[in-house]
């Protein structure tokens, strides 16, 4: 497990605020990652070959994921994201495809059976 650690100053109240993001890195040896529910940066190395990530079905409302092509090799070996079941939407598609080299997303849960791309 890892993280990525930010801290900023909280401009005249004194405050500061940490945001802690659980790091997963996967190779195209997992060629078909279940998201855990404490996953939140997925760093996916496809340099291997294609690779699928399944988000969870229905998880808590606002759940958010970040998926990257931390290889570059998406372009090649594309990073195709669905769902568990396959039947909750991620921008009212099944799935969606990462296609570009590095390129990554941010996916939030809207409830009701929808992902969103933001």
């Amino acid at each position: 497990m890892s993280y990525i650690s930010s801290s900023g100053g909280g401009g005249g109240g004194g405050s500061t605020g940490e945001l802690i993001l659980n790091v997963t890195l996967i190779t195209f040896a997992d060629n078909q990652y279940v998201v855990g529910l404490t996953d939140s940066f997925i760093g996916v190395n496809s340099s291997g070959g294609a690779i699928v990530i399944q988000l969870p079905d229905a998880p808590v409302e606002g759940r958010t994921f970040i998926i990257k092509d931390d290889s570059g090799n998406a372009a090649t070996n594309n990073i195709t994201i669905t769902t568990v079941s396959g039947i909750d939407t991620i921008d009212g598609l099944t799935s969606f495809t990462m296609n570009t080299a590095f390129q990554s997303t941010q996916i939030i849960y809207a409830g009701s059976g929808a992902y969103y791309i933001y």
